[in-house]
């Protein structure tokens, strides 16, 4: 907010934003029930980037607390699960360096490497009808060039693929969690 100040993108002040939805806001809900909850900012892909107010900065200094959040929560992970929905790039990605990071200091300190968690990847691509559990897929199968499930597949663990629309995975998850 200082730099947008010097730079005269704003004016001194108050600034109140109406949330209208934030019942429905996922970010919202993490809060309110202390549950934590990473965004991995980049710089240059997401659309804040073309703001005035954007400040890389302060962006890398929020990706950075928050990969240690992520790595924090990476780190409790024995017998958890890792849901990703809709992340074929980043996700994985933060995933991999996360849990190399937690596995090598886990290691260093004569502790078991991340074990027994299941990952769940869900995206709307074809998933090329491949039983993940049965390994990577051969070449000649669809399914081997889906990156981001190789990726989680890799990473120990046991690894399920449901295609599905983004949207509809979250509300009825969201469903099934309020009735249960």
């Amino acid at each position: 907010m200082l730099h947008s100040l010097n730079n005269g993108y704003s004016k001194q002040g108050t600034y109140e934003l109406e949330h209208r939805w934030k019942k429905a806001s996922v970010l919202e809900s993490a809060y309110r029930n202390k549950i934590p909850l990473t965004v991995h900012p980049g710089i240059g892909y997401d659309i804040i980037s073309n703001h005035p107010m954007f400040n890389g900065a302060a962006i890398g200094r929020a990706a950075q607390v928050d990969f240690q959040k992520f790595a924090s929560s990476v780190d409790g992970l024995d017998g958890g699960v890792v849901l990703s929905v809709g992340s074929a790039i980043m996700g994985p990605q933060v995933f991999e360096k996360a849990i190399s990071f937690v596995n090598h200091l886990r290691l260093a300190e004569g502790r078991k490497i991340v074990k027994d968690h299941s990952l769940f990847v869900v995206d709307l691509q074809d998933g090329g009808g491949w039983d993940w559990s049965n390994g990577e897929p051969p070449i000649t199968n669809p399914a081997y060039y889906l990156r981001f499930c190789k990726s989680y597949a890799r990473m120990g663990g046991d690894m399920s693929y449901l295609q599905c629309d983004n949207i509809t995975f979250m509300q009825h998850l969201r469903r099934a969690l309020i009735n249960f």
